[in-house]
């Protein structure tokens, strides 16, 4: 902060002192920010050629912050060197794609390159047409000096012609040499004559067959080699990790068949009493518990690939510095390469410009979870899974599926996207539920919950013996208000897994919601007894209002303009003999949305338009039952 205020007052000097002091005292990890700031000092002070390696210095610390590889591009851009600027330029919107300032700066050195570019070619074929002429009038002047001592040294004319009628002799005796003679008699116009053709000799033909034997060794040496490499494949004492080495978890086999002998299959389930013991507070459907699909569900060994498989020991840490697994530079994978690409949340436009507020920090135990037993903090486990990616080690869409989740925790979840799309390219289709099943928990937390569920469906497709899958296609039908699927799916999981607390919870909950909160919003209560015109003696609007009279109430519940309103419907009907017809009254309510676990709420509030037929209005009773 001391360097701040001296570069603001001009002084570099003690700026640059107070920079000393701080890198002398910053921990090792923070000194990028130290470095920083004295490559800005030094770039201002036209000492561009230092402030790139106090920069670079900046790097080796901290790779991953955006700021470091813009002051970078600048660096390079003011020392001319435009490929390392567009280079840094471009990391830096790697890392955040809605950094506006690079990219016009990317573009504006791009502009300048090519300007320059095209100058120096200019001058460079300027410069070649002045080298060509200076060599043309070089080669000119030793033709001209040439020319002069031939025409001077050169022999008679005579002497010419004598020498190429012997040259063409010399050749005509060496062409006879290699040309065969044969002679045979025929018969021309009646007379023997011997006819006779020259062909030239066939050439010697000399095989060399001592390439043969070259190759015989080197096939030799190729299947030597095959046969280790094969033989290290083999080698039981190096597990396959590309395949599972267990059975898997869940199957349509051991799937419980559900019946009406459950006790969440009962229509009277649950009780007042349970939902009072159980659910303190209806959950928000929109906020609910998220989930994780491992491969080990499947069999598959992925602990191992982030320990064993890197040759660190258990309990041990990997070697600094750490990077978090960024899947973009790992592997390119256009937009439209897997089907889900088409939906609007998963394409480039969307996917960019995610906020980073969607963190899921339930997550983090089970991504700790993976190394160490927990003792571990998640950047060790990101650098973990980066090595496994570099390193090739273990099925990729195992690791990009990781990577994904450790996306979700930090909240970027655009980088989140990019790995599980890596994932979802290179897993098997039998497997393909694992990464779906990943990406729409992040789209759930986004908010996108119909693509979400198309993302399910096409999980549940592949799988649907998994009840982590049918737990989250729960929760999205909730969310969407499709209580009827909400309930199956919960239904599914738990017959998938019967000890499957977590729906059991949820159905329980949103069944109370349904059936003690929801129902109180919904049910008309009867007319309290009114004075006056509505009692004995007394006559109403439409009919005499006796005493004895039946009430029956209806709500009806539409959509319109992305919200629900619903219209209460009470119908007055009077025993007496003397009352012909009956007297109806409406109300249209918007109703109550339950943000958060709300149980109660003031039905005052929710109160938007009442009225009656044929003019008759609500009493101040009425209204505040409502």
């Amino acid at each position: 902060m001391a360097a701040f205020y001296w570069r603001i007052k001009g002084n570099p000097y003690h700026a640059v002192e107070c920079i000393r002091r701080a890198l002398h005292h910053s921990p090792r990890l923070q000194k990028d920010v130290a470095l920083i700031s004295l490559a800005n000092i030094m770039h201002r002070a036209r000492f561009s050629n230092e402030a790139a390696i106090l920069v670079h210095a900046a790097l080796e610390v901290s790779k991953e912050l955006n700021v470091n590889h813009f002051t970078l591009g600048n660096i390079y851009a003011v020392l001319g060197e435009y490929n390392k600027s567009i280079i840094c330029f471009e990391n830096t919107l790697k890392i955040q794609p809605d950094f506006e300032a690079a990219s016009k700066r990317r573009h504006a050195v791009l502009c300048h390159s090519k300007l320059e570019m095209a100058l120096e070619a200019q001058h460079r074929s300027l410069q070649r047409t002045l080298e060509d002429l200076k060599d043309y009038q070089r080669k000119h002047d030793l033709y001209q000096s040439q020319s002069d001592k031939l025409l001077a040294e050169q022999v008679p004319h005579e002497v010419k012609i004598a020498q190429h009628h012997a040259f063409e002799q010399q050749k005509m005796r060496e062409r006879s040499v290699e040309m065969d003679e044969h002679c045979r008699m025929v018969d021309r116009d009646g007379r023997q004559v011997v006819l006779c053709t020259w062909s030239r000799r066939s050439p010697t033909l000399d095989f060399d067959f001592a390439y043969l034997d070259e190759n015989s060794d080197k096939r030799k040496e190729q299947s030597q080699t095959e046969t280790e490499e094969a033989g290290k494949k083999n080698d039981p004492e190096r597990p396959d990790y590309s395949q599972p080495m267990r059975p898997a978890i869940y199957s349509k086999i051991k799937k419980h068949k559900t019946s009406d002998s459950d006790f969440y299959m009962s229509p009277i389930w649950p009780q007042k009493e349970e939902c009072d013991t159980f659910v303190k507070k209806v959950p928000d459907a929109r906020n609910l518990t998220t989930v994780y699909l491992s491969p080990e569900n499947k069999g598959f060994e992925v602990k191992a690939l982030l320990t064993e498989a890197q040759g660190l020991e258990k309990l041990g840490e990997h070697p600094l510095p750490w990077y978090p697994p960024v899947c973009v530079p790992l592997l390119t994978l256009p937009d439209g390469s897997i089907a889900q690409d088409r939906l609007k949340a998963v394409s480039y436009e969307e996917r960019s410009r995610i906020p980073l507020k969607y963190n899921d920090p339930s997550m983090r135990p089970i991504l700790q979870s993976h190394v160490n037993d927990g003792l571990v903090t998640e950047e060790e486990v990101g650098q973990r899974i980066l090595t496994a990616l570099k390193q090739n080690i273990g099925p990729q869409w195992i690791l990009y599926n990781l990577a994904g989740l450790y996306w979700r925790i930090i909240g970027n979840n655009y980088h989140g996207i990019e790995c599980i799309r890596r994932s979802i390219h290179l897993s098997p289709p039998q497997y393909r539920d694992i990464p779906l099943v990943n990406l729409a928990n992040i789209l759930y937390r986004y908010g996108r919950y119909q693509d979400a569920i198309v993302v399910m469906w096409d999980a549940i497709t592949v799988n649907d013996a998994e009840p982590s899958t049918h737990f989250l296609m729960g929760h999205l039908l909730w969310a969407t208000h499709n209580y009827t699927g909400a309930a199956h799916h919960y239904h599914e999981a738990l017959a998938a897994d019967p000890e499957y607390t977590l729906a059991l919870d949820a159905v329980r909950a949103m069944k109370c919601y349904l059936k003690f909160h929801y129902a109180a919003q919904s049910v008309a209560p009867p007319p309290p007894p009114q004075d006056g015109s509505s009692g004995p003696g007394g006559t109403g609007n439409n009919c005499q209002q006796k005493q004895q009279a039946e009430t029956e109430s209806r709500v009806i519940c539409k959509t319109e303009n992305n919200e629900d309103k619903c219209i209460i419907e009470t119908r007055l009907r009077n025993r007496i003999s003397d009352c012909n017809g009956h007297c109806t009254q409406t109300c249209t309510i918007t109703p109550i949305k339950m943000d958060g676990c709300a149980a109660d709420a003031n039905m005052e509030t929710t109160l938007s338009h009442c009225g009656a037929k044929n003019g008759k209005q609500f009493s101040a009773e009425q209204d505040d039952m409502l």
